[in-house]
């Protein structure tokens, strides 16, 4: 063994910017040549500036590895080490050689796995109050007070209604006026042109008329809250209708597009509705709140997507408003939230895009958990596989992701302890001749008919915006209706489409499953009740 002594709770430098702060020594024994070998039990810390998604500022490290045996042969070098919830630039001291090192995350994120692997949860999460050393610890409470600053989060402010409608802050009683929604027509921001979606509405200048509205609804007599839930690029709104179906209350959705517009106040409209880009709402949003406790964001994915071989006039675009993900969230500042986008953007060609916004989360202190999920695993009667993140705001611990509910049909070993795949049949079953939007006469019929197929089994492929190849009805005479599309992507019979076939067919195609919304998002209704219960305890 070397000269020093090393014993637990120290740390020493290894090669390539790793670090292992010691929790046990013991002596290996090599049987074979009589050999013996000290070796170093404990956690693997990296440098950040050689991990992606976080950032590359001196002397910060994150946790890679639980627990990992090292041989003494291996240390160049011992150094100081603290692991802390507080947020950056606290508890920094000297230089990159010498100095304190700082861990203040947790990092489990497979940088080589292309979207296709990334069947593996992975995640990224801030070291908790539990886990950081009792001298540079913080409350978790402190860190959500610190973010949400006059915002309401689980455990640091009440609500009592008054017989006006206001719903009163009872630490100070100053009433905060409550953002109903009224009739009229809704603000296209960008021309400032209005159109006749009717519905509730947001105009630039009818804010200027209100005061801010609370962060939180006034408990029931069950002492429970309902949570509100903000969609931004909402499309038709199949991730709205999940978050509806999960019990959440859908506060408010955006999207640039006047056709999702129309078709979202059709089925939402008690939901304030704003036809504007990303960078438009948060301008908007400048002094006026719009925190909820779930923010989803489903940005524009067909450049990203696998099937996206041509390029397309909108790419510029759909790139921005992926860019625009970060400064949402910093924006609305939300408990939790979620981004849907096609698993292409974990693809080489496009994993810019996702380093750039996970690193641009992490900045703001969000933990992340990142996976592909499949939405014929949550009843979905479709091969859809969808990129998922899940981020906790600073002080919330990081939720899980919903467990499947039925079998991966095209899995070479499908779990059996779940529910049958929901197939084809069973998605259309519920179709009648007096269904909306089941047109016979209005769908394409080829010249010479395709290959029947069984329906008794999920669809093989995932539906798309621009139909195509797939697009065809089991006995391969005819392409679907609009309401059998609908089906197969998970919306109910009630719900209602606006607008020329083409544009139905796109808001189906573009739609996010709502069976996977819902699933998702009654997952993390349930984890935010069972944290804010403990709180209360």
């Amino acid at each position: 063994m070397s000269e020093r002594r090393y014993e637990a709770g120290m740390t020493v430098a290894l090669h390539e910017g790793s670090f292992l702060k010691i929790q046990r020594v013991y002596i290996r024994q090599y049987h074979a040549d009589n050999r013996r070998e000290h070796m170093l039990v404990g956690p693997l810390f990296r440098r950040t500036k050689y991990l992606k998604a976080l950032s590359k500022k001196v002397n910060e490290v994150a946790i890679v590895h639980e627990s990992i045996h090292v041989p003494v042969q291996d240390v160049i070098g011992v150094r100081e080490l603290i692991i802390t919830n507080r947020p950056f630039p606290e508890c920094r001291k000297g230089d990159e050689h010498t100095g304190r090192l700082v861990c203040r995350w947790v990092y489990n994120l497979d940088e080589r796995a292309k979207g296709r692997e990334y069947k593996k949860q992975r995640y990224i999460r801030r070291i908790t109050e539990a886990e950081a050393d009792p001298e540079y610890r913080v409350e978790d409470r402190v860190l959500r007070r610190r973010w949400f600053q006059e915002g309401y989060i689980g455990d640091e402010i009440s609500y009592k209604e008054h017989g006006n409608g206001d719903i009163v802050d009872i630490r100070s009683e100053s009433p905060l006026q409550v953002l109903d929604g009224w009739g009229g027509d809704l603000v296209d921001l960008e021309n400032g042109e209005e159109t006749s979606i009717p519905g509730p509405c947001r105009s630039a200048s009818s804010y200027g008329r209100l005061m801010k509205p609370p962060l939180a609804q006034a408990a029931d007599s069950n002492t429970s809250r309902k949570y509100t839930f903000g969609d931004t690029f909402c499309g038709g709104g199949g991730v709205s209708l999940g978050a509806r179906q999960a019990g959440l209350e859908v506060k408010w959705a955006f999207d640039m597009n006047p056709n999702a517009g129309a078709n979202y106040r059709r089925n939402f409209p008690n939901t304030d509705f704003f036809l504007a880009e990303a960078e438009q709402f948060i301008q908007l949003s400048v002094g006026i709140s719009q925190h909820v406790d779930i923010l989803h964001l489903s940005p524009p994915c067909q450049t990203f997507s696998r099937a996206h071989t041509i390029a397309g006039k909108n790419d510029e675009n759909n790139e921005a408003s992926f860019f625009a993900v970060v400064n949402l969230i910093k924006a609305v500042r939300p408990r939790l939230f979620t981004v849907e986008e096609t698993d292409g953007i974990m693809d080489r060609q496009s994993r810019q895009f996702i380093d750039t916004a996970l690193m641009g989360i992490t900045e703001l202190g969000y933990s992340f958990r990142i996976c592909v999920l499949n939405a014929i695993e949550y009843g979905v009667c479709q091969n859809r596989k969808r990129l998922i993140i899940i981020g906790a705001a600073p002080g919330e611990e990081l939720p899980p992701f919903p467990l499947p509910t039925h079998q991966d049909f095209f899995s070479k070993d499908p779990r059996r302890d779940l529910l049958p795949a929901v197939t084809l049949d069973d998605a259309l079953s519920t179709i009648t001749p007096e269904s909306t939007d089941h047109h016979l006469n209005h769908v394409w019929q080829p010249a010479e008919w395709k290959t029947p197929y069984d329906a008794h089994r999920p669809f093989k492929n995932a539906i798309r915006a621009g139909g195509g190849e797939y697009d065809i009805y089991p006995d391969g005479r005819r392409k679907f209706t609009v309401r059998e599309l609908a089906c197969i992507q998970g919306f109910p019979d009630e719900y209602e489409f606006v607008g020329t076939l083409t544009d139905k067919r796109r808001i189906i195609g573009n739609a996010v499953p709502p069976p996977l919304s819902a699933a998702i998002m009654s997952t993390l209704r349930q984890w935010m009740t069972e944290k804010d219960f403990e709180r209360m305890e």
